[in-house]
């Protein structure tokens, strides 16, 4: 799949993760392959972080409107 691929083109377990915007000072555990697969699984940090920040935006917006109505 996509992510076997892109393992395949980096050169190493930490350039993957950087792939994947884990920051630098991230520290995996456990063995080679329970990272790979952590790193492989794992929704793009900067993606998260995003993601959580709009729907953050989303819910106050949402609560302003609903306090507004009343």
């Amino acid at each position: 799949g996509h992510n076997r691929e892109l393992m395949e083109q980096c050169q190493s377990l930490r350039e993957y993760a950087q792939v994947q915007t884990f920051p630098k000072e991230f520290k995996f555990v456990g063995t080679k392959t329970d990272i790979n697969t952590l790193i492989g699984n794992a929704v793009p940090v900067n993606l998260a972080a995003y993601v959580a920040k709009n729907l953050m935006k989303y819910a106050l917006n949402t609560r302003q409107q609903y306090s507004k109505e009343k």
